[in-house]
């Protein structure tokens, strides 16, 4: 191996890659046009005498511009300081035959950013003495005349720099293209009223423009040295050419008109207008610069003049729009005088000027997407539409360019549709307001021709499910599920006959709840029209068994600040529930000492001193109500002679350094206990700033030295003392800080098993923490080089091989990390009202779809949503989650995996509960109180604390990633590891569970997806759920 030998390098951790060049050829017509005014029939000016031409055009060949390098780090070992415009090969070598003998990688990089310099060039050569080209790298390019700087990107490289020269170019054969305009006032019949004016403008992209020449009507042609009035009444023509520097001549054009001479004495003044443009920010004052444009109209003898005004100056000719970039208030007066010295009354304008934001020097964000219909293989069907965006937070997005398979760059107007059959690359790049452009980018795919015609039919299947007789008989209902497939034109409609009836169009799952036999025939249409023999499936529904006589089961709880006598001090609240096994609870309701039933629909709260019953009873949905129990609570007022305020105390957890300081991040745990009226409210302050409400623990995680200070307050006014904690904390080094050693066999970036072994590499941090292939990536090609540059530090650090490091970049650039949704690996399962259709509820409550997402109900009861299209064995699920708990509360759900079909299961008659039991469970938990198992843990069997569960303020969309290997669970929260789990039989859940079969009998090998809904308080929204497998 070969490593740097002084001090302060780093090794680019990047494979090498061949050189890129982007040819940018611009050219401009710098022609300053003013008035001329000619009668007609006068003959313009001679032209002057025409410059000789070269005696012979000799085609350019490519000139060889070589650079070199070595072990010096501050300058080139030999560079070329001219050359002249043209077709050129530029040769960058660094190896031992240049004089490197130490390994050391160099660049040759030519500037495109800085304005002092030519910047139509892009070239970026990295030269390794070891790579595949032994250090020698050529590209082509076209030099323009001018300067070029060029420089060595290397850090500490700094002063391998300099400037190359460019004069001369090849030879232009080409002559300049010409086009002319004619401009007046026109009558109804196309002739010019009093004058015509003929403007010329000619461009050259070769040598440049010399002359513009011109004739009228047939005289000898002149030097066209602005725009040509004819004011002779008559037919005229005006012929033209142009001639560029080499001496190429276009061939003549011309344009003819009329002019008619003006109506009688105009006496009505012209009408005048102005318009102001420019950036304007939110109060609607111009940003820099505001540019007032001036117009006036006459119908009679025509507009010979505009005149303005800037603040109250004295009036002077209008020729062009103003600008005006001095910051303030400003008026433009303007008015318009016509042919015959008529003019208008002044009019005016007033807008404000602001100084512009700082400089903008930092490039736009650009972004591309592939759409189109795809084959089994990822290939476009007949195009694909590539789309590109762009955005920029300082002066804004001018414009977006492409390249379509190494073309020149043009403007992006629209979605770019590629038909052509073959492999694809589109470069993309945006430039800013402010001149900067992004580094070119590019998305590559294949395009297919389309199939030959459509003759085969869909593929139609259907399945029936509900709950089932010991006969096969389905008991109350059956719900018919219909899909179909087509590989060629795609599938257009679904219909279907239930029992002999016409056939009409397939929506959504079909439920038949007739008692009696039953056959629903089905039939599949593709949009070939093609359509396949229907099909059928038989059943039999049975009325449901005897009606449900059986009451609920109701209880009540009451909680609460109690004193020694075990009234409640203060208030009580009283819980209610109810349980019914057959038709499920409908209500539940209570009376308050005597009065009326009225609805339950949250705890009861009892603040005022007394006596109390609350009595209570459910009514299932079979309408049958259980007998009327009772609970009685006596409240008591808090002591009014409390004068002891509560007990306030705080703990730093965190992990710490050999210094005492916290690495990364602290957190602080308050509590408070008071023997008298009761704690009312724990407040903490940051750093002396104002006191906040307490309601979980605070985590400080910027770095420096920091105080919290907290108090508590009880029931009866009284503060305890400020008492406060006082911790340092440091920032957490790059990379060697992991909460969760991902343990893994090998290491796997996204779905591609490397095959390399994974092992502790910082600190306990093994291979699989650092590559962070769970994190969400902006492209593809930035996870790419966060995977080189980590590689790279590895094997210059000794820990890792060469094949080691090559091994895992290749799975990186294999994997989908970074691409965009569809194209990483992973299919949506659940993202729209279609997708959604396919899932299905298990036990009480439900979800809702709307705007992309799925929200749970609110209603009472446990349940589950669940998708039954397909068992997973190993995968990784990514979906968002966000806490939607109404008030101060805080949503209890989870997502179940492995679980078998919930249907008719053997030993568990409740749907929801097969999860429960046979499956596992990832819990979502954010509160600080109640169940011991927060967002994170394996349900029932590994605990994650809050203070490890990453918690984030509720309402906020979090990221989660669940990944299956075998038995081997991980758990990933906004991008970091938060739990890993090892699911070996002989665990026994926790707490204990009479029926639970513990990890014993959630061995399963493969299994289903589901998401939970636990009550009517704890809503929770998910949305783009997807899933990849994984290999073992």
């Amino acid at each position: 191996m070969h490593r740097p030998l002084f001090a302060g390098a780093s090794p680019w951790a990047r494979a090498v890659r061949s050189p890129r060049t982007a040819l940018l050829a611009v050219a401009a017509l710098a022609a300053s046009l003013g008035l001329a005014a000619l009668p007609a029939g006068a003959a313009p000016p001679a032209p002057p005498a025409a410059e000789a031409s070269p005696a012979a055009q000799v085609q350019a060949q490519a000139q060889v511009l070589t650079w070199t390098a070595g072990d010096d780090f501050t300058a080139y070992a030999s560079r070329p300081t001219t050359a002249v415009a043209g077709p050129t090969t530029i040769v960058f070598e660094n190896s031992a035959a240049t004089g490197n003998t130490t390994g050391m990688q160099h660049t040759l990089t030519f500037s495109t950013s800085d304005p002092a310099y030519n910047r139509d060039v892009y070239v970026d050569i990295l030269a390794d003495p070891y790579d595949s080209n032994g250090g020698r790298h050529q590209v082509d390019v076209v030099l323009t005349p001018g300067k070029y700087k060029f420089f060595c990107a290397i850090p500490g490289h700094g002063s391998m720099q300099g400037e190359l020269i460019v004069t001369g170019g090849s030879a232009d054969t080409t002559p300049p293209t010409v086009t002319a305009s004619v401009s007046g006032n026109r009558n109804g019949d196309g002739a010019y009223v009093g004058s015509a004016t003929v403007t010329l403008a000619a461009s050259d992209s070769g040598s440049g423009v010399d002359k513009t020449e011109y004739s009228l009507d047939g005289g000898p042609f002149g030097i066209y040295s602005g725009p040509v009035t004819v004011t002779a009444p008559g037919q005229h023509t005006v012929s033209y050419r142009a001639t560029d520097k080499a001496g190429n001549t276009s061939a003549a054009q011309s344009v003819s008109f009329t002019v008619v001479a003006p109506p009688a004495q105009d006496s009505t003044p012209p009408t005048a207008s102005a318009s102001v443009t420019g950036d304007r920010d939110a109060n609607g004052a111009y940003v820099g610069a505001a540019t007032v444009t001036l117009s006036a109209t006459d119908t009679q003898s025509g507009v010979d003049r505009i005149e303005y005004s800037l603040n109250g100056a004295a009036f002077a000719a209008y020729s062009a729009p103003v600008t005006v970039n001095q910051p303030g208030q400003h008026t433009v007066a303007y008015r318009a005088t016509d042919k015959a010295g008529n003019t208008s009354a002044p009019q005016s304008v007033s807008f404000t000027v602001v100084a512009p934001p700082a400089q903008d020097t930092t490039p736009p964000t650009a972004s591309a997407s592939v759409t189109g219909n795809r084959d089994a293989n990822g290939a476009y069907v007949g195009s694909a539409t590539v789309t590109l965006s762009a955005t920029d937070e300082g002066s804004g997005v001018d414009r977006i360019e492409y390249s379509l398979d190494g073309a020149a760059f043009a403007h992006y107007h629209a979605p770019l549709t590629v038909n052509q059959a073959g492999q694809h690359t589109v470069a993309y790049r945006a430039i800013d307001k402010a001149g900067n452009t992004s580094a070119a980018q590019s998305v590559s795919f294949t395009v297919v021709a389309p199939p030959a015609q459509d003759s085969t039919p869909p593929t139609a299947s259907a399945s029936v499910t509900g709950d089932r007789d010991a006969n096969g008989a389905y008991v109350g209902a059956a719900t018919v599920t219909l899909s179909a497939t087509d590989t060629q034109s795609g599938v257009d409609r679904i219909e279907y006959s239930l029992d002999g009836a016409a056939f009409t169009h397939y929506h959504s799952p079909l439920t038949v709840n007739q008692a009696g036999q039953h056959t629903v025939a089905y039939r599949a249409t593709d949009k070939a029209g093609n359509t396949s023999a229907p099909q059928s499936v038989s059943f039999t529904v049975v009325a449901p068994p005897a009606q449900d006589t059986t009451p609920p089961t109701a209880s009540a709880s009451v909680s609460g600040n109690r004193d020694d006598s075990g009234a409640y001090v203060g208030s009580a609240t009283v819980t209610l529930s109810a349980t019914d096994t057959q038709s499920g609870v409908d209500r539940i309701e209570y009376s308050l000492n005597g009065a009326a039933y009225a609805a339950y629909s949250a705890p009861v709260t009892l603040n005022q001193p007394g006596q109390y019953t609350v009595s209570y009873r459910a009514t299932d949905k079979a309408g049958n109500t259980s007998a009327p129990q009772s609970v009685s609570v006596r409240v008591v007022a808090p002591p009014s002679n409390d004068t002891t305020p509560p007990t306030a105390t705080a703990t730093v957890s965190g992990q710490r350094n050999d210094d005492g300081h916290y690495v990364g991040s602290a957190t602080v745990t308050v509590s408070a206990s008071d023997a008298g009226s009761g704690v009312a409210r724990v407040e903490y302050a940051v750093d002396g700033g104002p006191f906040v409400a307490y309601s979980g623990p605070v985590t400080v995680n910027s770095p420096g030295a920091h105080t919290v200070s907290y108090r508590a307050t009880d029931r009866a006014g009284n503060t305890s003392t400020v008492g406060s904690v006082t911790f340092e904390v440091v920032a957490s080094a790059p990379g060697t800080t992991c909460p969760v050693v991902d343990s893994r066999a090998t290491v796997v970036v996204g779905t591609v098993d490397s095959g390399v072994r994974n092992r502790p590499v910082r600190l306990e941090c093994t291979i699989n923490n650092l590559i962070k292939d769970e994190r969400e990536w902006a492209t593809h090609d930035k996870f790419v080089t966060h995977v080189e540059t980590v590689t790279g530090q590895l094997y210059w650090n000794g820990k890792i091989t060469y094949a080691e490091k090559a091994a895992i970049v290749k799975a990186a650039k294999q994997s989908g990390v970074g691409k965009p949704v569809g194209r990483d690996g992973y299919e949506k399962i659940l993202s729209n009202r279609e997708s959604f259709s396919q899932w299905r509820q298990a036990g009480a409550g439900g979800f809702t779809f709307k705007d992309g997402a799925i929200s749970s109900k609110a209603e009472p009861g446990l349940g589950m949503l669940w998708y039954p299209v397909r068992e997973y064995r190993n995968f990784s699920l990514k979906l968002q989650w966000r806490d939607d708990a109404p008030g101060e509360g805080r949503a209890n759900s989870g997502v179940f995996v492995r679980f078998p079909r919930v249907d008719n299961h053997p030993d568990e008659s409740r749907p929801e509960w097969v999860a429960i039991k046979y499956g596992h469970e990832l819990q979502i938990f954010d509160r600080t109180d109640g169940d011991q198992y927060k967002s994170g843990s394996v349900y029932g069997f590994d605990r994650v604390d809050l203070a490890d569960a990453h918690v984030t303020p509720k309402g906020t969309w979090n990221d989660y990633e669940i990944r299956v290997v075998d038995q081997h669970y991980q758990i990933y929260r906004n991008g970091e590891l938060i739990n890993e789990y090892v699911n070996a039989p002989g665990a026994v859940f926790s707490p204990p569970r009479a029926d639970d079969p513990g990890t014993a009998g959630r061995q399963n090998p493969s299994g289903f997806i589901g998401l939970q809904n636990h009550g009517a308080g704890d809503l929770i929204s998910f949305r783009n759920i997807r899933v990849a497998e994984l290999p073992s």
